[in-house]
């Protein structure tokens, strides 16, 4: 018996093990993977437009070194430019390095008033202790370094030492500005084969993990493909048109090297949240220490524009381009920039958000990988029953009040009742049934429940729209309806759901407690002035308490039209109206909607006999006279 136990823990530490070696694997490769992964996505971002001078007629090869090419001439001369402006700005630093130093003394004798100045000379106090300690590079060399001869080579070695010291330092530094430049000349090769072999490189791709499966595969690849593309193409032109509005306010606020400054917040802006402030840190600091022209109003017109347009961009623009077209949820983006930054520095956050999304969508499409898209992906993982049960069940029911109040607000009150609070009152009694809940903690949910439904108890319509008016009836007609539960407080519960409806729609509903015996249910239903009673039962318990009160009640009173309630049953409904309807007449229902529908076509005889006219007094006979 312990056998089927043993799977889902060996299974839960293959998963983890797997998880660990491909982690590992990520970071042992990364000298291969990161160029190879922003190859592939240049190749998400470059692929459309290729497409498009396909269409044109341009022979494929053409038309992808053309693309790269444009793309690449781009990004140097965004490179070139970065460069120049950033070496004119160290030069016109020096002219402001007296404002710069004379600030930096202002703030430092600000702080010399409390204890954070203490702290930062007893710093500055080690330091120097540090480097007095330490011999200086002029000190005289030991004496047994100075004892060379013609006939001891050690006096040739250390005088030569400079000239090979400087000779590797060429060779480092012409290693440095090599190595840059190759591995971008691999990211260009690898973009330039994907987009003349996408085809076959995504057949491949499916048949190494289809394994079969040819149409979800196809689906995740899609999928895969729809979001990275959509990000990066609505990303770029917002980053851009970020870039020139921020470098064009920065030319006429007066900050030095404002294209340099429009170009780092349109690059950094890639980094997710936190990128474009890292940008604007610098003109920030700049507008407090340029001296010429409106100086003390510069830094409050630096970080105003930047809030401004940050919130612009984020809360206009991006919605209306690509909305959450990612597919993850905010907090997911944080932990994955901080993850691929851990794993691949610097190029893992800038391509954080398109590898997530990657996961994302393996997670959404294979059955193994399900949690990857609970724990990144933005839609609910909890269905709004689940969601509203969920908040009884923690002690919260204005939380899950304001869930019921913000379905409202795009469904109807039957909608509400049907689809939260029905299958949420089922829950209940499916827990309490378990013995998951007890008595204490189940009257609190039911109370809380009936609490919310008679909140929602309004009038009915004075005016009704025209596609409710076929529901309401005559205000001058009055139809008594009596809800009666057939076991316990849910069956109570549901019928007052049912009792609002009615009384929307002009009906006299009289509800009975499920606390009063049985037989007083029946004998009030029975001897009060009524014309329909609705029995209201919530299955599984319900359903026998249903149909022997709609035996009791059909022998009492044979005449009494009955609807049985079995709201959202399941099953072969048909078989449940013949085991439970006491009389042909009586209607057995599931759903509030149709409730309405039977109760209004039941009680036609009684409007047509209420809208017709008293008939007209017969005139007494003539009696003759003798």
């Amino acid at each position: 018996m312990a056998a089927p136990a043993l799977a889902p823990k060996s299974s839960r530490f293959l998963a983890m093990a797997s998880s660990c070696v491909v982690i590992a694997a990520l970071y042992f490769a990364r000298d291969v993977l990161i160029p190879l992964a922003v190859a592939l996505l240049l190749t998400f971002l470059l692929t459309p437009l290729v497409h498009r001078i396909e269409r044109k007629g341009v022979p494929r090869v053409l038309a992808v070194l053309m693309v790269v090419i444009f793309s690449f001439a781009i990004l140097t001369g965004i490179g070139w430019l970065i460069s120049n402006q950033a070496a004119d700005l160290a030069i016109k630093l020096g002219d402001y390095q007296g404002d710069i130093e004379r600030k930096i003394g202002n703030v430092r004798r600000y702080m010399g008033r409390g204890a954070l100045a203490q702290a930062t000379r007893a710093i500055d106090q080690m330091a120097k202790d540090v480097a007095t300690s330490q011999p200086s590079g002029n000190q005289a060399s030991p004496s047994w370094l100075n004892r060379g001869t013609a006939n001891n080579p050690v006096a040739v070695q250390i005088t030569s030492a400079p000239e090979a010291s400087s000779t590797f330092t060429t060779i480092g530094n012409a290693l440095e500005f090599i190595a840059p430049l190759a591995r971008s000349l691999i990211v260009i090769v690898f973009v330039i084969f994907m987009l003349i072999q996408r085809e076959d490189i995504r057949d491949r791709v499916i048949r190494l993990v289809g394994h079969g499966k040819l149409t979800v595969t196809t689906q995740a690849l899609d999928d895969a493909a729809t979001r990275i593309s959509r990000y990066l193409l609505a990303q770029s032109g917002i980053n851009g048109a970020y870039g020139i509005v921020v470098g064009t306010a920065l030319y006429f606020i007066h900050i030095p090297n404002a294209p340099l400054w429009g170009l780092l917040c349109a690059l950094l802006r890639f980094i997710p949240y936190l990128g474009v402030w890292i940008a604007a840190a610098c003109p920030i600091i700049l507008s407090m220490v340029v001296p010429d022209g409106y100086y003390a109003a510069r830094p409050f017109l630096t970080i105003g524009m930047f809030v401004v347009v940050e919130l612009i961009a984020a809360n206009v623009a991006e919605p209306l381009l690509f909305g959450s077209s990612t597919g993850l949820s905010p907090l997911a983006i944080l932990v994955a920039a901080v993850f691929w930054t851990w794993l691949w520095g610097g190029v893992g956050l800038l391509l954080s958000t398109p590898l997530t999304v990657l996961v994302a969508v393996a997670g959404k499409y294979v059955p193994q990988l399900a949690f990857l898209d609970v724990l990144l992906g933005d839609q609910q993982v909890l269905q709004p029953p689940e969601r509203y049960y969920q908040r009884l069940l923690a002690d919260d029911p204005e939380e899950a009040e304001d869930l019921l109040e913000e379905f409202e607000k795009d469904h109807s009150g039957e909608e509400v009742y049907s689809l939260i609070m029905l299958p949420a009152l089922r829950m209940t009694g499916r827990d309490y049934r378990l013995g998951v809940l007890d008595d204490h903690r189940h009257e609190f949910i039911s109370q809380i429940m009936k609490d919310q439904v008679e909140a929602r108890r309004r009038p009915p319509p004075q005016n009704p729209a025209p596609d409710q008016a076929p529901l309401v009836i005559p205000k001058e007609c009055v139809v008594n309806v009596v809800c009666l539960p057939a076991h316990d407080e849910a069956d109570e519960i549901a019928g007052l759901m049912l009792a609002n409806l009615l009384q929307e729609q002009g009906y006299g509903v009289f509800c009975i407690s499920a606390e009063s015996l049985v037989s007083e249910r029946i004998d009030r239903a029975v001897e009060s002035k009524l014309d329909l009673v609705v029995i209201s039962a919530t299955p599984p318990a319900a359903a026998a308490h249903a149909r022997h009160l709609c035996k009791r009640i059909h022998t009492k009173s044979p005449e009494i039209r009955v609807v049985i309630g079995l709201w959202n049953a399941t099953g072969d409904l048909e078989k449940a109206r013949k085991r439970m309807a006491c009389a042909p007449e009586v209607r057995l229902v599931t759903k509030f909607h149709e409730a309405l529908a039977v109760i209004r076509q039941m009680v036609q005889p009684l409007l047509i006999r209420d809208a017709e006219p008293p008939a007209p007094p017969q005139p007494a006979a003539a009696t003759s006279k003798n």
